[in-house]
């Protein structure tokens, strides 16, 4: 199988499988339950992992931008600020990637921590923010 193929099929299946972690987590109480990373080989067979959170725990990209905002000079977890027309609030860290929650469509984007030191840098932050969503 071509490596297209398989990331194809894989991420239609993360989809669905997200969708059933979700009514999973809320069944059983949890904060977040998702299917973690993917590797897989040309043969077509691959293997994944599961990540997720008791109620009133941090996730694991939580956590980590909780240990590693202050010290990379990132603003605290759940600041929020506006890019391209979204709103998002900060959740998380991973790989010098700062986790994002875009409010208008629930997504995770990922932005590089230099892009957000950018924005929370600036000398009005607030007025900033308030212009770049809309406030």
């Amino acid at each position: 199988m071509s490596n297209r193929v398989i990331t194809t099929q894989l991420t239609a299946l993360r989809k669905d499988v997200d969708a059933a972690f979700a009514q999973i987590a809320k069944k059983h109480g949890l904060t977040a339950l998702k299917l973690g990373r993917i590797t897989y080989s040309s043969a077509g067979s691959f293997r994944g992992s599961i990540e997720g959170a008791l109620k009133g725990s941090l996730t694991r990209v939580q956590a980590d931008y909780e240990a590693l905002a202050q010290m990379m000079g990132l603003p605290p977890r759940g600041t929020q600020f506006g890019n391209g027309g979204k709103h998002y609030s900060i959740d998380g860290l991973a790989r010098s990637r700062v986790h994002c929650i875009c409010h208008e469509d629930g997504k995770t984007y990922l932005f590089k921590a230099e892009a957000i030191k950018r924005i929370a840098g600036t000398k009005d932050f607030a007025r900033e923010l308030g212009k770049r969503i809309g406030l």
